[in-house]
């Protein structure tokens, strides 16, 4: 009786973006539901860890593998290059018994909250993030603002900064930006019911009142990186 001929895992050389969806047509089940229950928001996560595993399995690094080629993988399963991207460092960042702590969270952390927290290198420093998000209840948003202001800006990011591909693409990302926080900025303070026009936190709770402090921080911060950009911006002018 012949033996029976076990197939070979596919290499990154040989796997095509229809051989990426095959193998991961279960956990992209699991990926693109709705969870409705702290077990669901559970499994979820284990998926999202599978299909890193996988990843950086059969892909390896974007160097090594070819950014078009990585792009067409996450094409294939309906998602975006950013997210197939961002998806391989959750294994890296990740061992098996702090995903285990991850997932023992009651509430449980969403995929929002975790890839957040992917580039923060340090592993005490996330685990204090994590944790703290779980406890106090944050937004993404928030978690978004811890990070920058107990990591700082920028410094927790690993490689591929979304905009700064090209001159041109950043300039693109810049003018978005730009306008979109003038508009944010204008809303806040906007009379007709502006969140910042109360007096709610005035004479507030110490939680208030650090939080305050963060965000002047934070725009000082800004403030300062503006008037860079816009040295830079007009010393090249003339030459456009």
């Amino acid at each position: 009786m012949p033996k029976r001929r076990v197939p070979k895992p596919e290499s990154s050389r040989s796997l095509t973006p229809a051989g990426f969806r095959r193998l991961i047509a279960e956990e992209l089940e699991c990926v693109n539901s709705r969870p409705n229950t702290a077990r669901e928001s559970q499994h979820q996560l284990r998926a999202y860890y599978r299909i890193s595993r996988i990843v950086n399995r059969h892909l390896g690094g974007r160097a090594a593998y070819g950014e078009h080629q990585f792009a067409a993988m996450a094409e294939a399963v309906g998602h975006r290059y950013v997210w197939l991207y961002e998806l391989r460092f959750f294994s890296q960042r990740y061992a098996a018994p702090e995903l285990k702590e991850l997932c023992s969270y009651d509430p449980p952390l969403c995929w929002g909250h975790v890839r957040l927290l992917l580039p923060v290198r340090d592993r005490r420093r996330r685990r204090k993030l994590q944790r703290l998000a779980v406890e106090r209840g944050w937004s993404t948003e928030r978690l978004r603002h811890e990070i920058r202001f107990r990591v700082g800006p920028g410094r927790h990011r690993g490689r591929g900064m979304q905009g700064l591909d090209s001159p041109e693409t950043c300039l693109h990302k810049l003018t978005q930006l730009a306008n979109k926080w003038t508009r944010f900025a204008q809303a806040a303070v906007d009379r007709a019911g502006g969140p910042l026009m109360g007096d709610e936190l005035s004479g507030g709770t110490a939680e208030h009142r650090k939080l305050l402090a963060q965000t002047v921080e934070a725009l000082e911060h800004l403030t300062s990186a503006c008037r860079a950009l816009r040295q830079r911006l007009k010393r090249l002018a003339p030459r456009a």
